[in-house]
């Protein structure tokens, strides 16, 4: 236990390096294909979180910003820079990607902080931004790629094209985690989101954005999210419309379990992963400012968290720490420890 004390009493004291956070902004996250950012550019999405993030600090005090991203072409560099510079970002702005899978953006966010901890610079973002609407089709598995390593000898190495759903089925039978349990989780989720957007708990945490939305038949032009302000339309006619998209619009708050056991599975005939109990593909993207407490401290920043976005839900909890970790498949995981101040 004394080491442990210890361990937390390192994170929790304030030094002069330590790598603070400003401002941690998202888009809503809709659904890809069907929700309200299906037409949106992924960089277009970036742009809305860099150009709002510009409000904590004056732009030209960003040195770098990090972006994560896994599915754009050229992953995602010349559109990231570009969004970076349209929004009003210095040219002298240094700015990179990087692609760990789930993980991209925290290893991006991991990367600015440590760039600053280590003196390379006294500011920086680290942000995210993809459209699996765009940029899916290949299911995340290359096309091109040496026969070689598709039949090699090392089963990491296949396993590495391994889809999401098989890697989820997999979980589900190593731990032995049913159906109904997934099924009673998922429902759990969604009603718990559900009365989180209900109680405006992710209002701060959001960036609206208006974009370019192609309505097909009877699909309306709202803001997403529970079909608030949806407009109704009529014939087959494929109509572009301009959207103010303010909530997430993936969320179901009257979905059942009776429902949801009507489904069949996603990924193979015996399976226990299904449409209704599976994460969304999804559309959406995320910035985080972090800049050095000592510089936050002479310009007269408060420094809101050191960490990311559960800063919203630590300060609604009363909570000083939170745990984030993403995806673990072929080596790709990470988790990070967020402190709030």
């Amino acid at each position: 236990m004394a080491t442990h004390a210890r361990g937390l009493a390192n994170i929790l004291a304030k030094l002069p390096a330590d790598a603070v956070i400003l401002s941690s902004v998202r888009t809503p996250v809709c659904r890809a294909h069907k929700g309200k950012f299906k037409d949106a550019y992924p960089e277009e999405l970036l742009a809305a979180v860099l150009a709002h993030i510009r409000s904590s600090a004056e732009a030209a005090d960003v040195q770098d910003v990090g972006v994560g991203v896994v599915l754009s072409e050229l992953g995602g560099s010349k559109a990231a820079r570009m969004a970076m510079n349209h929004v009003g970002y210095a040219n002298e702005t240094s700015l990179f990607t990087i692609n760990r899978a789930c993980a991209s953006s925290l290893h991006a966010i991991a990367t600015v902080a440590a760039h600053i901890r280590t003196g390379m610079i006294s500011a920086g973002i680290g942000a995210g931004m993809e459209s699996m609407t765009r940029n899916y089709a290949t299911r995340a598995v290359p096309v091109d790629l040496w026969p070689a390593l598709r039949d090699s000898p090392n089963r990491h190495a296949r396993d590495c094209v391994m889809s999401m759903g098989l890697t989820s089925e997999n979980v589900a039978s190593r731990y032995g985690v049913s159906r109904a349990d997934q099924d009673a989780f998922a429902q759990t989720s969604h009603l718990r989101a559900a009365k989180a957007r209900g109680e405006h708990c992710f209002r701060e945490e959001i960036v609206p954005v208006t974009t370019s939305f192609f309505a097909e038949g009877g699909e309306g032009g709202g803001g997403g999210g529970g079909g608030d302000g949806e407009e109704e339309s009529s014939g087959q006619e494929r109509r572009q419309q301009q959207v103010r998209v303010t909530c997430d619009d993936g969320i179901r708050p009257g979905i059942s379990l009776e429902a949801l056991a009507r489904l069949k599975p996603a990924f193979k005939p015996d399976g226990t992963s299904t449409a209704g109990n599976s994460s969304q593909v999804s559309d959406g993207a995320a910035a985080t400012l972090l800049m050095r407490r000592s510089v936050a401290v002479e310009l007269g920043l408060g420094a809101l968290i050191m960490g990311n976005t559960l800063l919203h839900g630590l300060r609604r909890d009363g909570v000083q720490l939170g745990v984030v970790s993403m995806c673990v498949g072929t080596g790709m995981g990470m988790a990070a420890l967020f402190a709030r101040e």
